[in-house]
């Protein structure tokens, strides 16, 4: 409440002041200018605080961001590569081993529960790349790993993508990461891929012995056409200056220039008749031919021969007047004729061959063919007896270059095949007696012995395109029955048709048991089979050589040049022809493969 208060002026007049109530507008107006300090204190205390406050959620959403960051990558880790990456091994390598490994899985088992891999790791990349772009990372150290990121999620994300060559994202994505120096989390939550294989390559070749050190063409490389428990061939590459002979039996390989004798006599060079398991073969030249020591035993006219462990040996020749049988014996050759009595041959160089010790023949007796054979000891050849009749084939018009007479070997049994235009015939020599000619159901295909069976197999039909329309023929043969197996080559991709071959698979048998390799579609790389015939649809691939690899690093272009199956009763080898030159592995009936050493 206001109170009055007189005052008098130099005047004499008195003036009268209401003291509270100015003191009170007084305290207002101080009020109100102490109240606006106040504001304008507290607006700069809130500007503080707001600025605190932003930068305190700046460096919680950089490093929620960063986390982000360090969990993505973990993911994209375990996901694509199992485990963390190292300096020692480019993560390629490792990828393009899960690669492989994914690729033989059908669509089914590739989409499991957790999703088909790589595609499943896509996520991980995104993640990575959109938490990369929200981090201060990306704006100094990580910008290149930004756009690597990104690359790679667009190629996780394309359509079969376990088909395509990660191998430049992946290389940029975990090279970056590993210079921004990001933290790997470990994520068990996140499913691990395929387990990693490791086939051969073409440097893990390069280290073994060279039947060539160059490349070369595969039609310069020939085989003994009689099969027995060992693989023989020449290489006979004149331009190349490659010219050798080649033995290799279950455990031990060894090749020998062809001898001087040998390399000066001009024509092309063959493998003829049969030798003892371990003793290499006859080599022909232009006619003349070689004993397996380099020796010159026949000037003209071989087609055929024999030679023993012991050294001793046989050349079965043409001459003028009709078959000669030459006796090789401590360097000394001796000829001698041979007479077929009433029998006659209208071919002698196709249809005459000694196999192993018995001079087979396919010849007319009168209006008919008849398989006959002689038994030979120490170059000479005792009575012909004939094994049975043989029907002529009226698809058989005559001429022709190749024999028709081939045999093969395993144990105690030797098997003669005679082809007659499409129709062919088997006949078993077991305990000194030959089995009455058995026509095969199908014609063609590779003759091996397995103890006392005969095995045939062959590809019918489909190539390129329409590979997957081909077949595999497989027979089984005794002296009195055939038992013929087709298998559909689709059978054998139901579960991935990318992994068919342009080409025709390789097909033999190896200890009784099936055996099929080929060259799988682009990227999956060398792959056989061994089982028994009726499971060999449904085996699982054996992975053999990565051709997309060299130097320790993918590349563009495979490194099989071309490749060729040589067989025998007991192994096979594949010949692969690579830019190290020509380089074998042996494949035994449970399916192990491994590089030969020479």
């Amino acid at each position: 409440m206001g109170w009055l208060k007189g005052s008098e002026t130099d005047s004499g007049a008195k003036t009268q002041i209401y003291m509270g109530g100015s003191q009170t507008v007084l305290g207002f107006a101080d009020q109100a200018q102490r109240r606006n300090r106040l504001v304008f204190a507290g607006l700069g205390v809130g500007a503080v605080v707001i600025g605190v406050a932003s930068v305190g959620i700046m460096k919680y959403l950089e490093a929620q961001a960063a986390n982000r960051v360090v969990e993505t990558y973990g993911g994209l880790t375990r996901c694509l590569l199992g485990e963390a990456p190292s300096e020692a091994e480019p993560v390629s390598l490792r990828v393009r081993g899960i690669q492989l490994a994914s690729l033989s899985q059908s669509d089914i088992q590739r989409a499991a529960k957790e999703g088909a891999w790589p595609d499943r790791c896509a996520k991980f990349a995104h993640g990575l790349h959109e938490a990369l772009g929200e981090s201060a990372i990306a704006e100094t150290k990580g910008k290149a790993l930004l756009e690597a990121s990104k690359k790679l999620a667009d190629t996780l994300d394309q359509k079969d993508a376990y088909w395509k060559d990660l191998a430049g994202p992946v290389e940029e994505t975990f090279g970056e990461a590993m210079k921004a120096g990001i933290v790997l989390k470990e994520r068990s939550d996140v499913p691990a891929p395929p387990a990693r294989v490791k086939p051969l390559d073409v440097d893990a070749l390069a280290k073994e012995g060279a039947f060539s050190e160059k490349p070369l063409a595969l039609a310069d490389v020939h085989a003994q056409p009689n099969s027995d428990g060992t693989i023989r061939f020449i290489i006979d590459d004149a331009k190349g200056g490659v010219r050798r002979a080649c033995s290799l039996t279950a455990d031990a390989a060894r090749c020998a220039p062809f001898a001087k004798d040998a390399l000066a006599t001009k024509g092309s060079a063959r493998l003829l008749g049969t030798s003892d398991e371990g003793v290499a073969g006859m080599l022909a030249i232009g006619g003349a031919a070689f004993s397996p020591d380099g020796a010159r035993v026949s000037e003209a006219g071989a087609i055929g021969g024999y030679f023993a462990r012991d050294g001793r040996g046989v050349v079965l020749a043409e001459t003028s007047s009709g078959l000669e049988l030459r006796a090789v014996s401590g360097g000394q050759t001796k000829a001698e004729s041979f007479s077929l009595g009433s029998l006659k041959l209208t071919d002698v160089k196709r249809d005459a061959r000694v196999l192993w010790g018995q001079l087979v023949v396919l010849a007319e007796d009168g209006k008919d063919l008849v398989l006959a054979a002689a038994p030979l000891t120490d170059g000479k050849a005792g009575s012909l007896t004939t094994i049975g009749p043989v029907p002529k084939s009226p698809g058989d018009r005559g001429g022709g270059s190749e024999a028709r007479i081939d045999g093969c070997r395993s144990g105690g049994v030797t098997v003669a095949r005679a082809r007659v235009g499409t129709s062919e015939y088997l006949s078993f020599f077991e305990s000194g007696r030959w089995s009455a000619p058995l026509k095969v159901p199908a014609f063609g295909g590779t003759l091996q012995c397995q103890g006392p069976q005969a095995l045939l197999t062959s590809i019918e039909g489909g190539s390129g395109e329409a590979s997957l329309d081909a077949k595999v023929a497989y027979q089984s043969c005794t002296p009195t029955e055939c038992r013929p197996k087709s298998i559909p080559v689709r059978d054998f991709f139901a579960g991935e048709a990318g992994l068919a071959s342009s080409t025709p698979l390789a097909v033999g048998t190896v200890d009784g048991k099936l055996l099929v390799a080929w060259q799988a579609g682009l990227r999956a790389g060398l792959r056989l089979r061994v089982a028994d015939a009726d499971a060999i649809a449904t085996t699982p691939d054996v992975i053999v050589y990565d051709d997309l690899l060299q130097a320790g690093r993918t590349v563009e272009g495979s490194t099989i040049l071309d490749m060729k199956l040589l067989r025998s009763d007991r192994h096979a080898v594949l010949l692969v022809v690579t830019p190290v030159g020509l380089r074998a592995l042996r494949v035994t009936g449970d399916g192990k493969v491994t590089p030969i050493k020479l």
